[in-house]
């Protein structure tokens, strides 16, 4: 069971960036954008549960079934609130908790659980509201086995230049270096993405609990709301 918590405000400003794609669903010419929280800002930590579950190192763990809830505030075309969950094959199951219309941030933090384990992360500090904030090691990937032992990931930041430089070593043909994470590894989140765009409608959260902070929308209790799903007191955004 594993499961993943985003919460990254961003303004009107944001949705203006770019040539007219951010926030779309469709080019003009009609091909697909999908840009949205879970497909652009946060996608690698929806994709990294996917990825890490996968069979070997070039693939992901299949999904069996979606569910969305799918909420907007901004003047775009998709959404910029979601609360995503997946069924993998073998019967594992992915949370996926992310929104763009908060007051307060959360850098990413997860918590997956294994058979024989239980690997946790937090960028920033345990917000309040998670029941067993200890679990967390600000700044590492830690994991502790069922039988005790701890084992420490470290920082998912530390030389992040790292992966360019495997790229550059890929695409040059030098020995030793192989595609880590190529088209088939990250498919599984295209499919995802594309599967919740086709069978989930876009609620837009009601005028009255939307409140403006200079050019930041966002809605009134929503993040504590997200913070509640993630520590499994609530079930949903409603």
């Amino acid at each position: 069971s594993l499961k993943t918590l985003i919460l990254w405000p961003r303004d009107k400003r944001y949705f203006k960036r770019g040539t007219g794609w951010a926030g779309k669903i469709r080019a003009a010419d009609g091909a697909l954008i999908y840009d949205s929280v879970a497909n652009n800002a946060a996608a690698h930590y929806l994709h990294n549960m996917l990825y890490v579950t996968g069979a070997s190192v070039d693939e992901s763990r299949p999904v069996t079934d979606v569910t969305a809830e799918l909420y907007r505030v901004n003047s775009i075309e998709n959404f910029d609130t979601s609360v995503i969950r997946c069924k993998l094959a073998g019967g594992a199951d992915a949370t996926f908790i992310a929104s763009h219309t908060i007051d307060k941030s959360q850098n990413p933090m997860f918590d997956y659980k294994f058979t024989n384990g239980r690997v946790t992360y937090t960028q920033d500090p345990v917000p309040e509201g998670i029941s067993d904030a200890d679990a967390y090691t600000r700044g590492h990937i830690v994991g502790v086995t069922s039988t005790g032992e701890v084992r420490d990931y470290g920082d998912p930041f530390y030389e992040v230049e790292r992966k360019f430089r495997i790229a550059r070593a890929v695409a040059a043909g030098e020995d030793g270096y192989d595609v880590i994470c190529g088209i088939k590894a990250a498919s599984e989140h295209t499919k995802v993405i594309n599967y919740i765009g086709e069978n989930f409608e876009i609620t837009e959260f009601a005028p009255e609990i939307i409140k403006e902070q200079g050019e930041l929308l966002y809605v009134d209790g929503l993040a504590d709301r997200l913070i509640a799903i993630y520590d499994g007191r609530v079930e949903g955004v409603e």
